[in-house]
């Protein structure tokens, strides 16, 4: 190496910077849609599809397809325990969720 050369480090450190710190250059701020759209489906998406997934189910077990006393049907007794219990409390939500169902049988 010559004298007054720089060695490899100190160009490459001398020479490189990121991008939001060149002058002139605004900073990039990343974007909070994909935050946005991960909530909006966790609060409306999820919830909504939970709903409508009782139809299926329904089908399936009305066709034969889960036995009424398999463990499979105790699991979904379980896991759709919030839908049954709506269903239960009042008659607007009854009338819905029969009306729902009615498309599945």
């Amino acid at each position: 190496m010559l004298p007054g050369d720089l060695a490899l480090p100190q160009l490459v450190g001398l020479y490189s910077a990121l991008p939001a710190t060149i002058r002139g250059m605004q900073e990039h701020s990343p974007s909070r849609l994909p935050v946005l759209v991960a909530v909006v489906i966790v609060v409306l998406v999820l919830p909504v599809l939970y709903v409508l997934s009782i139809g299926p189910v329904q089908w399936l077990m009305g066709n034969g397809y889960i036995g009424e006393q398999s463990r499979l049907a105790i699991a979904l007794g379980f896991f759709y325990w919030p839908i049954i219990a709506m269903h239960e409390s009042g008659e607007p939500i009854r009338w819905a969720i029969d009306w729902y169902l009615a498309f599945w049988e």
